[in-house]
C-alpha cells in the first residue's frame, strides 16, 4: 500500500484534502500532514512517503522548493501540487522535477482521485526502476536474435525447431546440468494496491527488471526469458558446472531460492517460483514439470521453503484418485448438479490425498469428462469453453484453490444448461429427480425449486415435464411419500407424534397434523388406534 503525505499551511485547506483523498477509493497504508517544509521533511527522513501531495504557496518556503528538497532525501517519491491560481512559471517548474499533477483550488474530488491514480502508478514505475536500470545487452549477447529466442521457446514446450538448433550457444560450455524454473509475480495484488495498474507496458517494465535482476547475479549461468504472452510470468534456465548430480542439484536449488529472495526484497513484489528437476540435458519435460511444481501455490499447506516449489520434493505424491472421477461422470451423466459441484473440491483439493502435483492434470480430466458427457447427450460445449480450460493454461490465472475450484463449478454449470431440459437429456434426468425425491423425501427443505437448482432445471419445467410423465406433481409425490412413512411410523413404532412429523421433512407439527388428516381423513392418534386406514383419496 502506498504512504502519502498532505502538506499545506491551511489547517482547514489540509482536512479539505485529506477528506477528499478518503473518499477516492484508493486505499493507502497511512496519511500524514505537516503544515511547514521543515516538518514535511523531518516526516519524509523518518517515513519516506510515495506520494507528496503540497501547496505550492505556504508561509516560508515554497511547495517548488519543498519538493525539490525531498526528491534528494527520497527519488522514488512522486509529488502532486495544488495552487490557489495558475501561474506559468510555477507549472515550468512543476514539470522540471516531474510532477505527476497540477490541481487548481478548490480541488475537485474527481480530478484529485484523476491525479492520485496517476501518482500511483509513477510509484510503481519508479519502484521497479530505482533498484536496476535495464541492461539489454545480456540478453542480447545470450538470444542474438528473435528467431533464436523463438526456437527456445518451441523447444521448451515440445514444438518442431529447426534441425540446426542448439541450446549450447546460450550456455557456458562447461555447463552440465539444467533445471527449468517458472517465475509468477501475483499481479493481482499489485493492482489492489495501486488501482489503475496494471498496464501491459507496466507487465514488459517489471519483467524486464526481474531479467536484469537475474543477469546481475547469476551472470551467465542463469538464462531469464520473458514470456510476454502469460503476463508477470518469467521463463528460467539455470544451468551447473558438469560433475557430480549431487553438488550440482544443491547449487542450482540455492540459486533458485536466491532468485526468489533478491527478487522479491529488490522490487516489493509477491512471486514464486516452480522448478522442475535437474538433468543432465535440457528437454521439453522440464518445462511441463516447471508448471506443475508452480501449480503448487494453490495448495492450502505451508512449504516448508516458503514460495518456491521443487517438483522432486513432491514427486512421490502424485496421486489422483480414479473413483472420484468416476463418480463425478457419474453424477454430470445423471444431470445431478449438486453432487457434481460438490465433489469438484474433494477431486482438486481434498486433504490427504497427496495428489498436489496433478492439480492441472484434474482439471484438464474434468474439463474433458464434461465434453464427452455433454457430447453424448447431443451437445458440443467447445465453443464456451476456450482453449485456457481445455489446455489447463486458464489455472496460471489463480492465486488460491478456491478461485480455481469455482471456476470449473462455473463451467460445469453453464455446460450442464446447455442439454439438461432439452429431449436428449431429460428423461435421464427426471429419472433421477423421481430417485432423488424417495430417497430424501424425509429432508424439510425438499421442494420443486431446491431440485430444480440440483439438476439445472427451471423449476416451472421442471413441474411440467415431472407431472406429464409420472401423472402426479412434484409437490404431490413428496407428500404421498411423506405421509406413507408416517403412518408407517405410526403402525409399527411407539415414537411421539412429533418425532414421527420431524422425521417425515415437517418442522412445523401442527401443519404436518392437518396434512395427515387430509390425507388419511384422521389424526395420526386416530390412525395409530385404526391402522387399517387408508388414504382419504382412495
Amino acid at each position: 500500500m502506498q504512504k502519502i503525505l498532505i502538506v499545506d499551511d491551511e489547517k482547514l485547506a489540509r482536512s479539505d484534502i485529506l477528506y477528499k483523498v478518503s473518499r477516492s477509493g484508493f486505499q493507502f497504508e497511512w496519511i500524514m500532514e505537516a503544515s511547514s517544509t521543515e516538518e514535511s521533511l523531518e516526516i519524509i527522513r523518518e517515513n519516506p512517503p510515495d506520494i507528496l501531495l503540497t501547496d505550492i504557496v505556504m508561509a516560508g518556503e515554497s511547495g517548488i522548493n519543498l519538493i525539490r528538497k525531498a526528491n534528494k532525501i527520497c527519488p522514488r517519491m512522486v509529488s502532486i501540487i495544488i495552487c490557489g491560481y495558475a501561474d506559468f512559471s510555477f507549472a515550468q517548474e512543476a514539470i522540471s522535477l516531474n510532477v505527476v499533477a497540477y490541481l487548481l483550488k478548490p480541488v475537485r474530488e474527481t480530478e484529485l482521485s484523476e491525479a492520485l491514480s496517476k501518482a500511483i502508478v509513477e510509484t510503481l514505475r519508479r519502484k521497479n526502476m530505482l533498484h536496476l536500470t535495464i541492461r539489454n545487452d545480456i540478453l542480447e549477447e545470450k538470444i542474438s536474435s528473435k528467431t533464436l529466442q523463438e526456437n527456445l521457446y518451441s523447444f521448451l514446450n515440445g514444438a518442431k525447431v529447426k534441425p540446426d538448433f542448439s541450446v549450447a550457444p546460450l550456455f557456458p560450455a562447461n555447463a552440465g546440468y539444467f533445471q527449468v524454473g517458472i517465475l509468477r509475480v501475483n499481479l493481482r495484488e499489485m493492482r489492489q494496491e495501486q488501482p489503475g495498474a496494471f498496464s501491459e507496458s507496466d507487465n514488459r517494465l517489471l519483467l524486464y527488471g526481474i531479467q536484469n535482476i537475474i543477469g546481475e547475479m547469476t551472470g551467465e549461468w542463469f538464462l531469464p526469458l520473458n514470456q510476454f504472452s502469460t503476463p508477470g510470468h518469467l521463463t528460467i534456465i539455470g544451468t551447473a558446472e558438469a560433475g557430480e548430480k549431487g553438488p550440482a542439484a544443491g547449487k542450482l536449488r540455492r540459486m533458485f531460492l536466491q532468485i526468489h529472495d533478491v527478487v522479491s526484497r529488490k522490487l516489493g513484489v509477491s512471486l514464486c517460483i516452480g522448478v522442475s528437476l535437474p538433468e543432465p540435458r535440457l528437454t521439453s519435460a522440464q518445462i511441463v514439470q516447471a508448471r506443475q511444481a508452480l501449480d503448487l501455490r494453490l495448495c492450502r499447506e505451508t512449504r516448508p521453503e516458503g514460495k518456491v516449489f521443487f517438483y522432486e520434493d513432491y514427486i512421490q505424491e502424485s496421486v489422483l484418485s480414479l473413483e472420484d472421477l468416476r463418480l463425478y461422470q457419474k453424477f454430470l451423466e445423471n444431470g445431478d448438479l449438486n453432487k457434481a459441484l460438490g465433489i469438484i473440491p474433494v477431486i482438486l483439493d481434498s486433504p490427504g490425498r497427496n495428489h498436489d502435483l496433478c492439480i492441472r492434470m484434474a482439471y484438464v480430466e474434468m474439463i474433458c469428462v464434461l465434453a464427452r458427457t455433454c457430447f453424448c447427450k447431443g451437445v458440443s460445449i467447445f465453443s464456451f469453453l476456450g482453449s485456457e480450460c481445455i489446455s489447463g493454461s486458464i489455472v496460471d490465472r489463480f492465486e488460491t484453490m478456491q478461485e480455481l475450484v469455482e471456476n470449473l463449478r462455473s463451467v460445469v454449470r453453464t455446460a450442464l444448461k446447455q442439454w439438461v431440459g432439452s429431449s436428449a437429456g431429460i428423461d435421464s434426468v427426471l429419472q433421477n429427480v423421481k430417485g432423488t425425491i424417495e430417497a430424501d423425501f424425509g429432508d424439510s427443505g425438499l421442494c420443486t425449486n431446491a431440485l430444480s437448482e440440483r439438476f439445472c432445471i427451471s423449476s416451472g419445467y421442471l413441474s411440467a415435464a415431472y407431472k406429464k410423465a409420472f401423472g402426479i406433481p412434484i409437490s404431490k409425490y413428496i407428500i404421498s411419500l411423506r405421509m406413507k412413512h408416517a403412518a408407517k411410523l405410526l403402525r409399527s413404532t411407539r415414537l411421539p407424534v412429533a418425532n414421527i412429523a420431524e422425521s417425515c421433512g415437517f418442522n412445523n407439527l401442527s401443519y404436518f397434523m392437518r396434512t395427515f388428516k387430509k390425507y388419511y381423513g384422521k389424526t395420526p392418534t386416530e390412525y395409530r388406534n385404526q391402522p387399517e386406514a387408508k388414504p382419504a383419496g382412495d
